[in-house]
């Protein structure tokens, strides 16, 4: 579906509760439809909860407008994304 400055406060705050404390967390982001700036907010959360726990993460299936947003901000690296 649709990660976008609508609906991302809510999509994080469920994923939030919903990651595992104690595994590494793959997430996929094959389903994602749509999205804005929004969505690397919550990648970026995602990205501090696992951290705060000690835990990785890694994203998978990133779609192409993601990339250039994460591109835009020069966070390629922070998400493992090579060009």
């Amino acid at each position: 579906g649709d990660i976008t400055f609508y609906n991302a406060p809510t999509l994080c705050a469920q994923l939030l509760q919903m990651l595992p404390k104690d595994q590494a967390i793959m997430v996929d982001l094959k389903q994602v439809t749509k999205c804005d700036s929004a969505s690397i907010v919550v990648l970026l959360q995602i990205i501090r909860f696992v951290t705060k726990y000690q835990q990785t993460v890694k994203f998978v299936n990133m779609p192409k407008n993601m990339r250039v947003l994460s591109e835009l901000y020069d966070l390629n690296s922070l998400f493992k994304i090579k060009n």
